[in-house]
């Protein structure tokens, strides 16, 4: 159901083009879709938008954006740029939660960091 989700959030983007959370979401469902390249301009949007502390404060997407853009990358085989942003997502904040690999199929990024990143 991820093709209909990116036409929702697109839909969602048409009506408020500095909604942060649905560039993000629409950036993981093309992720999941395999579609990583395009995925990580989601993420890169939803990063350049700033909507202030309160925002921030209450949806702290920018994390998971990073963390996010980092697995795109890797897919995608730039391991550089990669542990680059797993790097920025964990000193973000983000925590990985071990029930994630099973709902999300996602890696703790820092054991990718400890295996792909010297």
């Amino acid at each position: 159901m991820y093709k209909d989700a990116v036409l929702d959030f697109n839909k969602a983007i048409s009506l408020d083009s500095i909604d942060k959370v649905s560039y993000n979401n629409r950036g993981l469902c093309k992720f999941y879709l395999k579609e990583y390249q395009n995925a990580i301009l989601d993420f890169e949007k939803a990063l350049n938008i700033n909507l202030g502390k309160s925002f921030d404060e209450n949806f702290d997407t920018d994390k998971y954006s990073y963390n996010n853009m980092a697995n795109s990358y890797c897919y995608l085989g730039n391991i550089e740029k990669a542990c680059e942003f797993w790097n920025i997502a964990i000193k973000k904040g983000y925590v990985y939660k071990k029930e994630w690999k099973e709902i999300y199929n996602i890696e703790d990024p820092n054991e990718l960091i400890k295996k792909y990143c010297k």
